[in-house]
């Protein structure tokens, strides 16, 4: 986690992007240097998040809110076939 968060601030620095941990944890492989992407010329990582979270959130280990249930899931949930 920390690894991960630490990915993130370097993100930020980086590219004036902030990025939830679950993509740090992606982007920490590469600011290490993990033995795994030795071998590997081009290598590419989706970034994405960060829209639900703010710095203070991430520095405090905090979690973002749960966003808000779409209509679809609501009608799942229920059983309902049709939509409300």
């Amino acid at each position: 986690d920390a690894q991960a968060v630490s990915a993130c601030l370097r993100f930020l620095t980086d590219h004036r992007v902030l990025v939830e941990p679950a993509c740090g944890a992606a982007l920490s492989t590469l600011y290490l240097d993990h033995e795994a992407l030795a071998p590997y010329n081009n290598i590419l990582v989706v970034v994405c998040g960060g829209n639900t979270m703010t710095l203070e959130q991430l520095v405090q280990g905090e979690q973002p809110p749960e966003p808000a249930p779409s209509t679809l899931k609501k009608v799942l949930e229920r059983g309902q076939e049709e939509p409300i």
